[in-house]
């Protein structure tokens, strides 16, 4: 009679899965993490030897909050560890609760505060949790027809811009657009249609809009734009996007459509407003002269005396 086969010492189902949770750790990468302000759920992957956080348009990082200030810390990666260091913001960097001086290596799950309004999580992150991250960030602040911002996050960031213009006595312009009879779009020709004009309208935008630029949906067929620009320049910013549009037709199941757009803009200061609603309604007033003087065009409201 054969000998029986001796059974493997040890549990062999333990043994590899604590191999694969070993491979998974070896595979896991260096991120930022955003769980406060506007950039809420936000993966930022810290990659190469040197990289500035802050609020300007040349930082790696960039974080737009009005309390950040325009380079607010570094990331430094020296012999394999990560080492964070403040640049003399002026609100300060925060790790783990204490304010940063000199700089400090960094493991996984610290807590850090930059400025006064933005908390991110330094953190460890494999290929898949990386992934689930940035959907679920896309999820939260994007629209999922257009692929441009949501009004949600529209309202967050206008608060934030405007604070950033008067505080610094900058200016910022404030673009409504509305597409012309989109109405009779969806009537004549269908809904799918109408949403298939919507993606490539949106997708012209985002072809002319700045980096720094924000365009959001507003509302069905409505769009935003906030850009840093004084009032002259948001004239032919505006100007520039109408044109992009009407000059050229869309194609929609082998036939040409022409589409239109209005837009309506003001600019802070010279419009005297203070809160964000304001902003919007000044813009919202202009898109209504725009349509009831014929559509196609470009309006503004007149200066408040005194600006």
């Amino acid at each position: 009679m054969a000998a029986r086969s001796k059974k493997p010492s040890g549990d062999t189902t333990s043994n590899v899965r604590g191999v694969a949770v070993e491979q998974a750790a070896e595979q896991r990468d260096e991120y930022l993490i955003v769980l406060t302000g506007g950039h809420m759920g936000q993966l930022f992957a810290v990659r190469g030897a040197d990289l500035v956080i802050g609020r300007g348009n040349e930082c790696e990082v960039r974080i737009e909050d009005d309390g950040v200030s325009r380079r607010q810390a570094r990331l430094v990666r020296e012999a394999g560890a990560v080492y964070l260091e403040d640049l003399g913001s002026r609100n300060g960097t925060f790790v783990n609760g204490q304010r940063l001086v000199g700089r400090v290596a960094l493991v996984d799950g610290d807590r850090i505060q930059l400025g006064t309004g933005t908390v991110a999580k330094f953190a460890l992150v494999d290929k898949f949790e990386a992934a689930y991250q940035r959907r679920m960030f896309e999820a939260a602040v994007k629209d999922a027809l257009t692929g441009t911002y949501n009004r949600r996050h529209f309202h967050e960031r206008i608060a934030t811009e405007l604070a950033f213009a008067g505080r610094h006595k900058t200016p910022l312009s404030l673009l409504m657009i509305d597409l012309d009879h989109f109405k009779n779009i969806n009537d004549i020709h269908g809904h799918v249609v109408g949403d298939k004009i919507l993606k490539a309208i949106a997708r012209r935008l985002l072809q002319l809009v700045r980096a720094e630029d924000l365009l959001a949906r507003y509302g069905g067929e409505e769009f935003a734009v906030l850009s840093r620009v004084e009032r002259g320049g948001a004239r032919v910013f505006a100007e520039r996007l109408r044109q992009r549009i009407a000059d050229r037709p869309f194609t929609m199941n082998g036939a040409d459509l022409q589409v239109t757009i209005s837009i309506g803009y003001a600019t802070f200061p010279e419009v005297g407003i203070e809160q964000p609603q304001e902003l919007i309604s000044a813009a919202d007033q202009a898109l209504y002269k725009a349509k009831k003087n014929g559509r196609n065009r470009v309006e503004t409201l007149g200066r408040k005396k005194g600006a």
